[in-house]
């Protein structure tokens, strides 16, 4: 009896110390998921504000274009044979202007839709991260 007794001593110790390390095991799992969740939100929030800030620049030289063009056809409307020697000048740097403007439009929406990509990215890891923590209870995504 002293021996079956002896071994179920040792089987519950030995029980005990792998729920110990089970618990510890899953809370250093819990606290690395916090972290990543924590690093992912920020990148999110930056990404997101950088965005925003970059929309804004595009919208003001979307704007630029839209004037520039809205001055050429004024100038060009102003007379069915043409520009006006007098205003011939106005309009050449005018169709200069807008020939730049659109230039950098172009590169500015392809650098655009490549953030706007790369914030998707983002962000979807940042939702990916947060639903895996609906698991764990009391982390709060």
């Amino acid at each position: 009896m002293k021996g079956v007794l002896r071994w179920a001593a040792v089987l519950l110790v030995l029980a005990m110390g792998l729920l110990q390390w089970r618990q510890r095991e899953e809370r250093e799992q819990v606290l690395a998921l916090r972290d990543s969740l924590v690093e992912a939100r920020g990148a999110a929030t930056a990404c997101s504000q950088a965005l925003a800030i970059s929309e804004a620049e595009f919208q003001v030289r979307d704007d630029r274009v839209d004037s520039l063009r809205s001055i050429v056809d004024t100038l060009e409307a102003l007379d069915p044979r043409g520009v006006p020697a007098p205003r011939y000048a106005e309009y050449l740097a005018t169709v200069d202007a807008y020939n730049d403007e659109v230039a950098r439009w172009e590169a500015d929406a392809d650098s655009l839709q490549r953030a706007q990509e790369g914030c998707r990215g983002v962000v979807e890891h940042y939702n990916q991260l947060a639903d895996s923590a609906r698991d764990h209870p009391g982390l709060v995504p």
